[in-house]
């Protein structure tokens, strides 16, 4: 594999344009209680879609012989719901920006802090850093020190 290839082909673009698929239909946020979830979808997500025994491996994966995947990110912040944030309440791209236009998975969309205080704004209010994370996190940024 080069540097920085996921080990899978995926166009979210491709997916959301020609085939008309929504974040949901791989993607179990509106579930997902913590960032901790796993929502990288499976072999048996992308066989609802996908012909098991047709589809050949080299097909999604660059490495037919090492197929392995996507690795889920553990590093998020410690709070966080997307079935909170997820439903009529937003669009996924409105937090994951530019996701639907996507040609990688190497590609990653996560919000910055910025993002979140969109909506999220009340930065004076007592407590308002620990909303989203736990006490004992480095929360002051790099230009901070």
């Amino acid at each position: 594999m080069v540097k920085n290839d996921p080990g899978i082909k995926f166009s979210h673009k491709f997916h959301a344009e020609d085939v008309g698929a929504e974040c949901e239909d791989c993607h179990a946020a509106s579930e997902s209680e913590s960032p901790a979830d796993n929502m990288i979808p499976d072999h048996d997500n992308c066989y609802t879609c996908h012909d098991e025994d047709e589809t050949a491996c080299g097909y999604c994966h660059t490495n037919e012989d090492d197929p392995g995947g996507t690795t889920h990110i553990t590093t998020y912040i410690a709070k966080f719901s997307h079935a909170q944030h997820s439903g009529d309440h937003f669009e996924c791209a409105t937090c994951h920006a530019g996701i639907e236009n996507s040609e990688s998975v190497a590609a990653q969309h996560l919000p910055s802090m910025q993002s979140c205080q969109t909506c999220h704004d009340d930065i004076e209010r007592d407590g308002y850093c620990l909303d989203c994370h736990n006490t004992g996190e480095k929360l002051a940024p790099l230009d901070h020190q």
